[in-house]
């Protein structure tokens, strides 16, 4: 029974209001400190950057095998933060290599309008490392970056406005940093302090797969979320590997153990401003892929030899159900690299070794010096 709480005598229900605001929630129980914020809410509010820190400080309380730090600071000085997971604890990029196993890192809330990435992320770090039974942490490290665009995400706003084709919840960041900068297309120019903060973070820890995550909302499909491989033509190595093998063995695991149907992304749509509609059977009408260029970030990964892929929910479905897709969608990708582990290292080391740490790129924006 949910009773309405009122103001006392001689407080008016707007200083009541304002006071009640101001008072930070504290779970009370062990299982609600390690709650996201959509699970308290009933999938009401996503988590937020003080979310993501209460989840990770309860997992520290407890001995979790988690070893946390900030990949840098925002534009406006915030930290954002990461946790590596792994049995042994892995606190050092060496000593991830020392295991020989697949390091994978996941990045959830680039466009911090797009909330699910970082409920689904603490979600799955919080039941693989309280589990009594053997996880993948005993066979991957796994490295997790839940809310990486921590200024957007503190520009909360209507979904209506951030979020226009998203499926709730009702309020949620905004797109870019506080600089007006779009984290996932900032790869090349990496104007951004979070650009060039990953850049260096996946130079150090040099992860064998990657994973962004997101959703859309573009186009109606029939499709819990749709899956990208690295598009750029330099990403030779891992993007085949993400196109030809990945991405084949993730659909069918998806259907299988979900019931989810999964797709490639892409938009119905126009490939240019048309003034009229075409005839019938024109080009100008298709299905079109994504972004192909790396000022992305997949695109960004595998032209450094890294297989990368984008999981984007569909973002017509309720936040409920793209928590459950989107972390369904982490968990069958982690289990590949597990089931795999020689083949993704293999894969990911002849990409270094194809690209030797760096590729040429030349690429400009329509009205922008190349």
């Amino acid at each position: 029974r949910h009773v309405r709480p009122e103001p006392a005598a001689g407080v008016t229900r707007a200083e009541f209001a304002a006071a009640a605001a101001s008072v930070a929630f504290v779970p009370a129980t062990p299982r609600a400190r390690l709650a996201t914020r959509a699970e308290r809410t009933d999938y009401a509010e996503p988590s937020g950057i003080s979310d993501v820190a209460r989840v990770l400080d309860e997992l520290d309380r407890r001995g979790a095998p988690i070893a946390r730090g900030s990949i840098g600071t925002t534009g406006e000085g915030r930290a954002i933060p990461y946790a590596v997971a792994s049995r042994p604890i892995v606190r050092a990029p060496e000593e991830a290599r020392a295991l020989a196993r697949p390091i994978v890192l996941v990045r959830a809330a680039a466009d911090a309008g797009k909330v699910e990435g970082t409920d689904a992320t603490l979600a799955m770090l919080r039941d693989l490392c309280v589990s009594t039974q053997k996880t993948l942490l005993e066979e991957i490290v796994l490295i997790v970056l839940p809310l990486f665009n921590v200024d957007g995400s503190e520009r909360s706003g209507p979904v209506a406005a951030n979020a226009p084709m998203q499926n709730g919840p009702p309020f949620v960041g905004t797109r870019t940093n506080a600089a007006g900068i779009d984290l996932d297309a900032d790869f090349v120019v990496a104007a951004a302090p979070e650009t060039r903060a990953l850049l260096a973070f996946v130079d150090a820890w040099r992860p064998d797969a990657f994973v962004d995550l997101s959703s859309d909302g573009a186009s109606f499909v029939a499709f819990g979320a749709t899956y990208a491989p690295a598009l750029h033509p330099a990403a030779a190595t891992a993007g085949a590997f993400v196109r030809d093998e990945m991405l084949h063995a993730v659909r069918a695991e998806m259907r299988t153990a979900f019931e989810i149907e999964t797709s490639t992304c892409g938009r119905f749509g126009r490939d240019a401003p048309l003034p009229e509609p075409p005839p019938p059977g024109d080009a100008g009408y298709g299905w079109f892929a994504g972004d192909h260029r790396p000022r992305t970030c997949v695109n960004a990964m595998g032209v450094r030899g890294i297989p990368a892929i984008r999981v984007a929910a569909y973002a017509h479905d309720a936040f409920e159900r793209r928590i459950f897709t989107t972390r369904a969608s982490v968990e069958t990708i982690l289990g590949f690299c597990s089931d795999r582990a020689a083949r993704v290292r293999a894969v990911a080391a002849a990409g270094a070794r194809w690209n030797g740490g760096g590729v040429p790129i030349r690429a400009a924006l329509a009205g922008t010096p190349a």
